[in-house]
């Protein structure tokens, strides 16, 4: 409940109540999975497990790549994620295509962008990147 009184410069008063409604959300990426080898040309998925412990939730999470300057955006998706207690997860799939480029690299580290809501940015990632090295 959220009570508001007001008084104004001459003295005369109003007060007004209203029941306002708060909602935590706790939704959070807890791993990442990538396979370890992979070849150029091939597609392959990363798995990202977000863990949710409150209100179902549509979430937006973007996955990135390792590049010699820095991570590189691959892809996006939206998905509800339901409440699941007992720390069980939610998996969203991408798909990825190893490039000749990755090859050359003999490594990639893949991150996942911390979900967002259609209201806010949930709390930071709580895994490491995943690592692996193309055949």
């Amino acid at each position: 409940m959220v009570n508001l009184t007001v008084t104004t410069y001459d003295g005369r008063t109003a007060s007004t109540s209203s029941t306002a409604v708060l909602e935590s959300h706790d939704v959070a990426i807890v791993r990442i999975a990538a396979p370890q080898t992979a070849r150029a040309g091939q597609t392959r998925p990363i798995l990202v497990s977000i863990k949710n412990t409150r209100y179902p939730e549509d979430v937006q999470v973007e996955l990135y790549k390792s590049t010699p300057i820095g991570y590189e955006w691959i892809s996006d998706t939206v998905k509800t994620i339901p409440v699941r207690l007992g720390g069980r997860t939610t998996s969203v799939s991408f798909n990825y295509n190893f490039t000749a480029q990755d090859a050359r690299m003999r490594k990639v580290t893949f991150r996942p962008l911390r979900p967002f809501s259609a209201t806010r940015m949930s709390g930071p990632p709580t895994m490491k990147p995943s690592r692996f090295r193309p055949r």
